[in-house]
């Protein structure tokens, strides 16, 4: 499914189609595409008028459809459904879920069936493809701040070659732990895609 969207995914019209896709065990790709420009403008504001503008923001489109499904209640009525954001934005997420956590205890009256806190639909219902520019630039700073999230679970590996802003693997794995780097580049896709996990080379 395009990023751009005229409505945001948790409207009824697009119910149909999530729930066929539960029903198949398929998950839903939500990736950027510009087709042709028929699409509507990536801000409620219209067009950033720079390149710097738009491709900073992105993420926050992801989010948007997002925080959709959540409050529509999309994610309790499909218990296996699950989206994968294509083009990253999981360090965009952190201080969003910190925020619907809080105002959820509030609001919950007006969405009945988000029956608990946002932040525990993620693990089944979201994964991120992580982006080259998710996160801190630094290795080590990068680890450290998926291990203190608990990110692990929700990210995978994706290159998004041929695209000039690929990510290669090796980058992305040099800059996980041992362990959470086994979990993003293969288990997590295997799970959601139903393959064989791969198998540990175990050393001398």
């Amino acid at each position: 499914m395009p990023l751009e969207a005229h409505a945001l995914y948790g409207e009824d019209q697009y119910f149909e189609i999530w729930k066929a896709a539960a029903e198949h065990g398929l998950p839903i790709v939500v990736h950027a595409d510009r087709a042709g420009g028929v699409l509507p403008a990536p801000t409620s504001g219209g067009y950033p008028q720079y390149f710097l503008e738009e491709y900073s923001q992105q993420p926050l489109y992801s989010i948007a459809h997002f925080c959709s499904l959540l409050a529509s209640g999309v994610f309790a009525r499909l218990p296996s459904l699950v989206f994968v954001l294509a083009d990253g934005g999981f360090d965009y997420l952190q201080t969003l879920m910190w925020r619907m956590d809080k105002e959820w205890r509030s609001a919950r009256g007006e969405v009945p069936w988000v029956e608990k806190s946002p932040t525990l639909y993620l693990a089944d219902h979201v994964r991120f493809i992580v982006h080259r520019s998710d996160g801190p630039e630094d290795p080590d700073s990068f680890a450290r701040f998926v291990e203190l999230n608990d990110l692990a679970s929700v990210l995978m590996y994706g290159s998004n070659y041929p695209s000039w802003d690929y990510l290669e693997a090796a980058s992305l794995s040099d800059s996980l732990t041992d362990a959470a780097s086994t979990i993003v580049m293969a288990d997590n896709a295997c799970k959601l895609y139903g393959l064989p996990l791969a198998r540990r080379v175990e050393g001398p």
